[in-house]
């Protein structure tokens, strides 16, 4: 008995390194995008380009909207806003219908009901849709606070900034 254990033990030994070897872990299957601690976001529905901070503890990202006012439209909740790219000095007026209201805690202030819209964006090469908040940001360096709602399978370097360049100008505008 103890000699076939002694066997057994010996065959898991030897091949046990080759078979982890064979094996590829998740991260080796597909490359996994590193953002610096501000990147720049494409809205193509707003036609702009604006820098946003990417915030790990946040939940859900949060847009800069002024002049925001909900209305129905087909019984449905929308709501009205004016996007602002503070460096180009344009305003989008934006109409969009309201996935959910969310109570946002704010630190040292009284927390905030707000409307979140889905807008598509555009990073580097990549383009998804995502959540956001809408709220005055216009006191924060930064037009857009990117969450851990969009960064799923993103790693982030805060000691960096820019890491998937600039948005793709042809996905961006058309």
């Amino acid at each position: 008995m103890n000699k076939t254990l002694l066997i057994a033990c010996l065959f898991c030994l030897i091949h046990l390194p080759l078979q982890a070897d064979t094996k590829t872990t998740p991260f080796q299957q597909k490359e996994t995008k590193i953002l610096g601690g501000v990147e720049t976001l494409g809205l193509p529905s707003a036609g702009m380009a604006l820098d946003a901070r990417i915030d790990t503890g946040a939940e859900l990202s949060s847009l800069d909207a002024r002049n925001i006012k909900d209305f129905k439209k087909d019984g449905k909740d929308w709501v009205s806003f004016e996007l602002v790219n503070r460096g180009g000095g344009c305003t989008k007026n934006m109409e969009l219908p309201v996935e959910r209201y969310v109570r946002v805690k704010r630190h040292g202030a009284e927390s905030q009901c707000r409307p979140v819209v889905c807008l598509p964006v555009v990073m580097g090469s990549d383009q998804r849709s995502t959540p956001f908040t809408l709220t005055d940001r216009r006191k924060f360096e930064y037009p857009i606070l990117l969450g851990r709602s969009f960064l799923s399978g993103l790693l982030v370097d805060i000691n960096k900034k820019n890491l998937t360049g600039k948005p793709v100008l042809n996905i961006l505008t058309g």
